[in-house]
């Protein structure tokens, strides 16, 4: 085992990192054919590295439809890009620095003691003005923006809270 690599399909990434080749799945299958469906690709997955048992099929493609906002909730909060630590993803380490400073997570969250958030409008990095616009109007307003995406567009100034009810203070 000592060679072994963590992307293989053997069964030592079967055990140490499943969801690595779950990943791996899916944006394969995805590349080959955009419109498939993610439940059904997650129901070739498990098949293929688990078991052909319907009913454990089911569960665990179950569970890994209902836990991808977890996942994103946890890893990127309303937006809030790269805040993991260095060497891994496992854990949130927003203070964490890198080699580079445009590659750390004080760079993509750009937390101060003013406010947090990447600007990406036309006041900051004017990143939107890529996007048709429809989707560039939308994620420059904060009346528009997504929730889940707020603070990776827009830098929330001020005491108040960004919440769905009082958006953020001034910018």
């Amino acid at each position: 085992m000592r060679g072994a690599s963590r992307k293989s399909s053997g069964s030592l990434t079967r055990f140490r990192a499943p969801v690595f080749t779950a990943s791996g799945k899916l944006h394969g299958r995805l590349a080959w054919n955009p419109e498939a469906s993610s439940e059904v690709i997650a129901g070739e997955w498990v098949r293929q590295t688990f078991t052909n048992d319907r009913t454990v099929v089911l569960k665990i493609v179950h569970m890994m439809m209902v836990s991808r906002e977890a996942v994103v909730n946890y890893m990127t909060p309303l937006g809030l890009a790269r805040i993991m630590a260095t060497g891994h993803h496992y854990g949130p380490a927003p203070w964490a620095r890198t080699g580079r400073l445009d590659q750390s997570p004080v760079y993509f969250h750009k937390a101060d003691s003013l406010g947090v958030g990447f600007d990406r409008t036309a006041t900051g990095s004017n990143q939107v003005a890529q996007y048709a616009p429809p989707v560039r109007d939308r994620y420059a307003n904060l009346a528009t923006v997504p929730d889940s995406t707020l603070l990776g567009s827009i830098t929330c100034r001020g005491p108040i809270a960004c919440t769905r009810d009082a958006r953020c203070g001034t910018r």
